[in-house]
């Protein structure tokens, strides 16, 4: 029987990126523990994406999490996209950030989901290719507070939550699953350059998605082939079959599948 486990999350965008690592263990914690390893700022400064979990308001680059445990254990995520201004001090600012599970040995009783506590959208991790989350300006902050080396400070609020799931993993998967189809609205909207779109899947199908102008011609077919049961997404990023941009105005994006045909609005700007 595995006695550890560990998880990597990945998260990036354009050409920045960084980790976040949870290690599961006989000794591991709910709260701070000795295996913990906190997020420090860097030595030298300079634009980067910054991921971490909290724990006790103590910001986390390694989390070791309890191998056994009854219930959920939920982990506020915090990603924070930074630029350096003028003073030198870090600045942050609203990205799409795009986060992938690199690495997953993960004994069978624990499965991990993405909360949005502000659109309530619940993503099982072991179930999709990797989401887009939003960084959102929180402000600035010195690199180098009181002249030391110190830990990231926590800038209010996480939007975020990294839910770790104990219990059977065939009744989890199932909790996690949808229970039906659905096409969700596209965020961001309006949008430029690149916007995502979220469907649910609740058993294995066929799934096509096509986007059309308003005169019902096609522009771009976006996906035609099987997807598994789950929370997916896929990007467009304004261009058409051919890879030209296409017109600023509103387009149509259906989701075809065997029994469910839905359709919905959205608007490109340039």
């Amino acid at each position: 029987e595995q006695q550890t486990g560990s998880l990597i999350l990945a998260l990036s965008s354009n050409n920045l990126a960084d980790r976040v690592y949870l290690s599961f263990g006989g000794g591991g914690e709910i709260h701070f523990d000795i295996a913990d390893a906190e997020k420090l700022l860097p030595l030298n400064p300079t634009p980067r994406i910054a991921a971490m979990t909290i724990s006790n308001d103590t910001p986390l680059k390694i989390n070791n999490l309890p191998l056994e445990y009854s219930g959920v254990i939920s982990l506020p995520l915090e990603t924070l996209s930074l630029q350096i201004d003028s003073s030198g001090n870090f600045v942050t600012f609203d990205e799409e950030v795009h986060l992938i599970q690199e690495y997953a040995n993960l004994p069978d009783h624990i499965t991990l989901s993405l909360l949005d506590s502000h659109t309530g959208v619940e993503y099982d991790l072991q179930n999709l290719d990797g989401i887009n989350i939003i960084t959102e300006r929180k402000g600035s902050f010195s690199p180098a507070p009181n002249l030391a080396i110190g830990q990231y400070p926590i800038l209010g609020e996480q939007r975020y939550q990294l839910l770790v799931h104990y219990g059977n993993l065939e009744k989890n998967l199932d909790d996690l699953l949808p229970s039906s189809f659905k096409l969700h609205q596209n965020y961001p909207n309006p949008f430029n350059p690149i916007t995502t779109i979220r469907y649910d899947i609740p058993k294995l199908s066929e799934v096509r998605i096509v986007i059309h102008d308003l005169m019902g011609r096609q522009v771009a077919n976006l996906l035609d082939g099987i997807k598994t049961a789950g929370y997916h997404n896929i990007t467009w990023d304004g261009s058409n079959q051919l890879g030209d941009d296409v017109s600023s105005g509103m387009y149509i994006y259906s989701i075809h599948t065997e029994k469910y045909n839905f359709s919905k609005k959205m608007i490109f700007i340039k």
